[in-house]
């Protein structure tokens, strides 16, 4: 049978649903000839097209005008061709507060006050917009004298009380057996596409 649908790379894709702007779902046609329904997938429902909240256009795919937080979930195309149905990939649709700015950091220590051959953890995070990539840079005491640390970075996207979905990145500096040239300020700069962000933490001796 003939693939109805215009391949996509993705079986499961993320769109963002924002307040400022519409959101789109990439059900493309390989036939004029073909009708395209959306449907969601819980509770299952035929979303209704009426060309106002909801819009088909044949090079884009269906356009959500003013997305809303009740819209989020997973949804899906049907196409059907003289009696033939076809189902297209999963779209997963979250609802991303609409955040452009510079990253939202903020810098934690798993302890600020220590004491010789203790281990540490400095922790950079940021919560931000989930499409904007976030990079960290570190400036820590140690640095020019090429004190070895061990930085890992990971993110991951997280859904908050309102319902929104923000994108949580997070850059750890550990020191293993912490000596007197740790003793000192810690910076984590964290870098958008907007802007930059610097934050700072201390390490002090115990006594």
């Amino acid at each position: 049978p003939t693939e109805l649908f215009v391949p996509s790379t993705n079986y499961f894709a993320i769109i963002y649903l924002r307040p400022n702007g519409p959101s789109i779902i990439p059900c493309r046609l390989s036939t004029p000839l073909a009708n395209v329904t959306l449907h969601r997938e819980i509770p299952p429902q035929e979303l209704l097209v009426d060309g106002s909240l909801i819009s088909y256009d044949a090079k884009q795919g269906f356009i959500i005008q003013q997305p809303k937080l009740e819209q989020k979930g997973v949804v899906y195309c049907m196409a059907n061709l003289q009696g033939t149905p076809q189902i297209s990939s999963n779209y997963l649709l979250l609802y991303a507060e609409a955040v452009s700015g510079p990253p939202s950091t903020s810098i934690a220590a798993s302890s600020n006050a220590v004491s010789g051959g203790d281990h540490v953890n400095v922790t950079c995070t940021v919560l931000g917009d989930p499409d904007l990539q976030v990079d960290f840079t570190w400036k820590y005491p140690g640095q020019q004298d090429e004190r070895p640390v061990i930085i890992t970075e990971k993110w991951r996207l997280i859904d908050r009380n309102n319902g929104h979905t923000v994108r949580l990145s997070k850059s750890m500096l550990y020191i293993d057996d912490v000596e007197t040239i740790d003793i000192g300020d810690y910076i984590c700069m964290a870098r958008n596409l907007v802007g930059e962000t610097t934050v700072i933490t201390r390490l002090f001796f115990h006594y």
